[in-house]
């Protein structure tokens, strides 16, 4: 469904359900500029009135959201007196309590929504999903082996994306055969660009680290994850050196190490070697799923080396995985992350 008639359909939806009406409104009227912006547009129920950036996503995960959401405060939006506004296909349960708690209205194609306005309050959680969702396919490039290579070429300086292919397969660890057409992939996207001798250069770079974020972790990271624990010990993490069992830190520990910002409440560990050296000395207990436990080890999948903050995986990973997590805090810190390590001028 075109983010037009999504858009429609939802606020036909919600008038039907709840007499909210609404107004779109030309977007040239707006003083400010957002690239995500798909349209504004006014609320109203009874004499109450409010305006609404809206962000039209299809099928919208928890990073993307969390990304969007920090992009939205970021701009600070807000001090013009507009909220933002989601609009979906379809807004899960599990997915509605995300942005309520991050004070993100939302309304769906099914009826699902949640607004807080002045005196008004709408939240409709439960309608079922839509039996199909027109959709559209990820290129090559976003699926796991694409995204082993992307982040080998974010996470090191701009010369290697002239390296041969070859070169590129050996460090990053994708078969030669794949790397000409994550390539180009990219290249069609407008990630990448070609001048003169075949000479690429980034095309896009921030938006690929925005996309990269999002497929990594629907695509890559599930398949990545050994086990769950728990740690018995508070602050455990605090006394452990990592390297010694061939494992870096990420996310929430990693974050705290790079920011002092953040105190880290769950520990996630990236390896390449067994699991057994590493659960035995720090008394770690095997748990049934991510709920239940302190500590989460996932599969390293890339090959390369980073000499500045050994011990740590790459700041995009540390960034990737804290908007993945969803949480309040971890979103503040990673826009610290991204400011400081990722942000590439343009």
């Amino acid at each position: 469904m075109h983010e037009k008639a999504l858009l429609n359909r939802a606020l036909l939806v919600l008038a039907k359900n709840t007499d909210v009406e609404s107004e779109l409104l030309e977007v040239e009227r707006l003083q400010y500029q957002d690239p995500y912006l798909d349209a504004v547009v006014n609320l109203k129920k009874n004499s109450m009135t409010q305006k609404f950036v809206v962000y039209v996503k299809r099928q919208p995960s928890v990073p993307q959201l969390g990304l969007l959401i920090n992009h939205f405060r970021e701009n600070r939006t807000g001090s013009y007196g507009i909220k933002l506004l989601l609009v979906a296909d379809y807004v899960s349960p599990k997915l509605s309590k995300f942005l309520k708690e991050n004070d993100c209205d939302f309304i769906d194609s099914v009826g699902n929504a949640y607004l807080e306005f002045w005196s008004v309050l709408v939240y409709i959680i439960g309608n079922k999903r839509p039996k199909v969702f027109p959709g559209t396919t990820l290129s090559r490039a976003f699926q796991p082996t694409g995204l082993k290579l992307i982040f080998t070429l974010l996470c090191n300086s701009e010369d290697l994306i002239n390296r041969s292919y070859r070169d590129l397969s050996d460090i990053s660890g994708v078969s030669l055969g794949s790397v000409g057409w994550i390539i180009n992939d990219l290249k069609e996207a407008g990630y990448l660009s070609v001048g003169e001798n075949d000479k690429r250069s980034w095309g896009d770079k921030n938006g690929l680290i925005k996309r990269w974020v999002i497929a990594y972790s629907e695509k890559l990271r599930p398949k990545l994850v050994l086990g769950y624990y728990q740690s018995l010990q508070q602050n455990w993490h605090e006394s452990v050196d990592i390297k010694s069992f061939d494992a870096l830190w990420g996310s929430e520990v990693a974050a705290d190490h790079l920011t002092r910002y953040l105190k880290a409440e769950f520990s996630t560990i990236y390896t390449e070697e067994q699991l057994g050296k590493l659960v035995l000395m720090n008394g770690l207990k095997e748990v049934p799923d991510k709920s239940s436990g302190n500590v989460e080890v996932l599969q390293k999948f890339w090959k390369f080396e980073t000499p500045e903050n050994s011990h740590l995986v790459p700041p995009l990973l540390i960034y990737a995985d804290l908007i993945s997590s969803g949480n309040s805090r971890n979103l503040e810190t990673a826009k610290l992350i991204d400011r400081r390590y990722l942000y590439a001028a343009e």
